[in-house]
């Protein structure tokens, strides 16, 4: 004979289970997303400075290792310098995932920002951060690995 009520009680605790494994992986990826913008944040203002050699310090091992100090520089300085400071900046997207074109897989947060500068008001810029997981920089933080603007 079948037992309804413990066939109810099953389906009650596996509906719950799969509830919570949905959550933790929402949970887990809010936070990942939460704690890449923190990074985020607190190396465009270092970019914003100009001190190109610690934003690059402070960048993903991917962004180091394909550009030099030099290149960093130059590069950065020609696509921001005429853009001016920059005036706000706000949070449009973040998006996690786990693969981009053309990087290994990985933890990733896409992040855009509409952002006004003296000399362009609106621009869009997309920071990619990578959450590290090598011996290189420390596990569970996050580090630029690339960076857009349009």
């Amino acid at each position: 004979m079948i037992n309804i009520k413990k066939i109810s009680t099953l389906a009650a605790a596996l509906v719950a289970c799969f509830t919570l494994v949905s959550c933790t992986g929402n949970a887990e990826e809010s936070d990942s997303k939460e704690a890449a913008q923190k990074a985020a944040m607190k190396w465009l203002p270092i970019l914003d400075s100009g001190d190109y050699a610690q934003a690059r310090e402070a960048s993903a091992d991917v962004m180091q290792s394909t550009l030099t100090a030099e290149q960093f520089e130059n590069t950065f300085s020609a696509v921001l310098k005429p853009l001016g400071a920059v005036e706000s900046r706000k949070l449009k997207s973040a998006t996690y995932t786990t693969q981009l074109p053309g990087t290994p897989d990985g933890r990733y947060v896409v992040l855009q920002f509409r952002t006004s500068f003296a000399n362009k008001k609106r621009a869009i810029e997309t920071v990619v951060m990578e959450r590290g997981d090598g011996e290189s920089w420390k596990a569970d933080s996050w580090k630029v690995s690339g960076y857009f603007i349009k």
